[in-house]
């Protein structure tokens, strides 16, 4: 019994820590990875190369009543530099602009989507993600996560079929 007790005040006071240790071990590999391939000489190889991409489209035919959706990412690094994106929205019902941490997959607490901002003007935008967040509408504040994944998703296009999509033009600035 005293071997039993032992044992589980051993466990009640190790979880937490394994559990935040877990943590902080898989987002430091998170980002020695990130590092890692931001440095790598072939363009391929490189994780953070600047450069948008459609990586999914998606069909959900019941529950939400979303019909479909498309998603073009970036993987972004704004520690030393902004980075600016410019494009053409194509005919949605919905769109949204979400960083995602890299250590932790989750969504940082900064957005833009088309229903709750006016930045597309003539059917193009110009968005920056900015470590100095200075209030204006373009601006997603990616200070909280200085470092991870971009995603612009497209809700029901139009003409889906016909639909010519083009990933945003990203520069540095």
């Amino acid at each position: 019994m005293k071997t039993l007790l032992l044992n589980g005040i051993i466990i009640l006071f190790l979880a937490p820590v394994l559990y935040n240790g877990t943590f902080s071990i898989f987002k430091k590999g998170a980002i020695y990875l990130g590092t890692k391939s931001v440095k790598a000489e072939n363009p391929a190889n490189q994780l953070f190369n600047q450069m948008a991409r459609i990586v999914k489209r998606e069909s959900v035919e019941q529950g939400s009543g979303i019909g479909s959706n498309v998603y073009i990412s970036l993987w972004y690094d704004c520690r030393k530099k902004n980075i600016k994106l410019n494009g053409i929205m194509p005919n949605v019902q919905h769109w949204s602009f979400t960083a995602y941490d890299l250590g932790t997959s989750l969504a940082v607490n900064s957005w833009i989507e088309k229903d709750s901002s006016n930045i597309v003007e003539n059917d193009e935008y110009s968005i920056i993600l900015t470590q100095s967040h200075t209030g204006k509408e373009n601006e997603l504040d990616v200070s909280e996560a200085p470092i991870g994944l971009m995603l612009l998703r497209l809700t029901n296009l139009e003409n889906d079929e016909n639909e010519n999509i083009q990933v945003p033009l990203v520069t540095e600035i």
